[in-house]
């Protein structure tokens, strides 16, 4: 079991099993700030709410799911999740096949807090790419063309700007 913290963004995410198939628990703070729409080229994603409600975005649908509903989240698409203000939420998230995926949260989560933004607890955006690089079969982000993320990630290794900026 491994257990990842974003204190800022109101998120931990508890890896329970990294087999074929990735089970984990998502605890979503009563303040939350979302992580982007994103993309998993090859795995299915499944949402299943054990307490409390989640704001789930797949393709152009949006729903609630409340305590026991469960949504499905095919290869391939867009989605995305976020909690609803004052809620505190409680989720298991099952990523099929879970390919590099457990690797990948480690090292999201894993980027230290001056790197993060203050406010909202996600990567810089340098940061950011430069992980989404090394996970290209596992997670995209969402309307972000490749060569945009090889840029950003490139830039990262060669400059890093003064920390005033």
């Amino acid at each position: 079991m491994r257990v990842h913290r974003n204190a800022a963004a109101g998120e931990t995410l508890t890896v329970h099993d990294t087999g074929p198939l990735l089970r984990a628990e998502l605890t979503i703070e009563a303040v939350h700030h979302a992580p982007p729409a994103h993309v998993h080229p090859h795995s299915a994603e499944r949402f299943t709410v054990i307490d409390g409600v989640i704001r789930l975005r797949v393709g152009r649908r949006k729903r609630i799911l409340t305590a026991g509903d469960s949504a499905l989240v095919p290869a391939g698409v867009v989605h995305g999740y976020e909690g609803v203000p004052g809620r505190t939420a409680r989720v298991n998230v099952e990523l099929d096949p879970s390919g590099r995926m457990a690797e990948f949260f480690a090292e999201i989560y894993g980027i230290d807090s001056t790197s993060r933004n203050v406010t909202t607890g996600a990567p810089r955006l340098r940061s950011a790419a430069a992980v989404l690089r090394r996970y290209p079969d596992d997670i995209t982000a969402a309307g972000v063309p490749g060569f945009l993320l090889r840029l950003l990630a490139a830039r990262r290794q060669t400059y890093d700007p003064p920390s005033f900026l």
